[in-house]
């Protein structure tokens, strides 16, 4: 019988020798790490979620992970929460940002957030957010950073 990972639960998994160096690395200095596609980027920045996990929660701080577009924020989503228990909450939608207070309990109810690069921007400029609310920032597709009309 073969089982698939979402019966096995997100618990259970074996870093790479190199994904553990890099994961070390990245727990005390901003990282940029630089994979090639199916190499485990993802898996990387979940250990590093998780290794933050006490951190996170209300009244704490809360993780960030940030994607390009939405069909990415959907898959990450699904596998953030096969592979924690930490509350995940999805921003994509424009009416959260709409009232502050309401946008600002769902950051407290939520360890980590999920969302688009350029509703991450749009809540930094409407100064729903600062990056001090955050224990962790993940930017996924970061050599998007290089462009100048993105919104990293």
């Amino acid at each position: 019988m073969a089982l698939r990972a979402k019966d096995v639960g997100g618990e259970f998994f074996t870093p790479r020798e190199y994904q553990v160096e890099l994961f070390e690395h990245s727990i005390d200095k901003d990282s940029i790490i630089l994979l090639p596609t199916g190499t485990g980027k993802t898996y990387i920045a979940v250990m590093l979620i998780k290794h933050m996990a006490p951190y996170l929660g209300p009244k704490k701080k809360t993780a960030v992970f940030i994607v390009n577009k939405v069909a990415v924020l959907e898959q990450q989503y699904i596998y953030l929460n096969n592979c924690t228990s930490l509350n995940v909450g999805k921003w994509h939608d424009k009416d959260v940002t709409k009232q502050k207070e309401k946008f600002v309990q769902f950051v407290q109810d939520n360890d980590v957030i999920l969302t688009t690069a350029q509703h991450f921007l749009n809540g930094l400029t409407h100064a729903l957010i600062n990056t001090g609310d955050f224990a962790l920032i993940v930017m996924d597709e970061c050599h998007h950073c290089l462009g100048e009309k993105h919104p990293y």
